[in-house]
């Protein structure tokens, strides 16, 4: 496992694209639905070409938009109006992502984060940022 870390950390080009499971986003949108409201867009920041978690929304009765660099439509320089952020973002763009919420200032925010990259600094960042992080979960697939 230490040689896997150490060649990922060295990469020259991350490779960040996962297909999250549809068993896996029923659980985190199960998780966060309570948190929503029918009124309220819900922003899928990187929604990939299948764009699970954005038609997860619609499929539920709710507004949604989404993003998707791959797409022309990049999270990190869309101007978005949402009350909602939910997905499964890019790994080695995580602090990119964060910065981005805060700049957006949605009300609910719940994004799939490999436990190793909840750093310190990334909690002492969304801290001082007025982010409150409600849970933090294992997820089962």
């Amino acid at each position: 496992m230490h040689k896997i870390s150490k060649k990922i950390k060295k990469r020259d080009c991350a490779n960040d694209v996962f297909i999250t499971p549809d068993s896996l986003i029923e659980q985190h949108f199960k998780l966060v639905e309570p948190y929503l409201t029918k009124e309220d867009t819900i922003l899928d920041p990187c929604c990939h070409e299948t764009k699970k978690y954005y038609n997860k929304f619609i499929a539920s009765g709710y507004k949604a938009d989404w993003c998707e660099i791959t797409l022309n439509r990049d999270f990190l320089t869309y101007e978005c109006n949402c009350q909602a952020i939910i997905g499964n973002p890019p790994y080695s763009m995580i602090d990119d992502f964060l910065s981005k919420i805060i700049e957006v200032k949605p009300r609910v925010v719940s994004l799939l984060i490999g436990f190793g990259n909840i750093t310190t600094r990334r909690l002492e960042f969304m801290e001082k940022s007025e982010i409150i992080v409600g849970k933090i979960m294992r997820a089962r697939c």
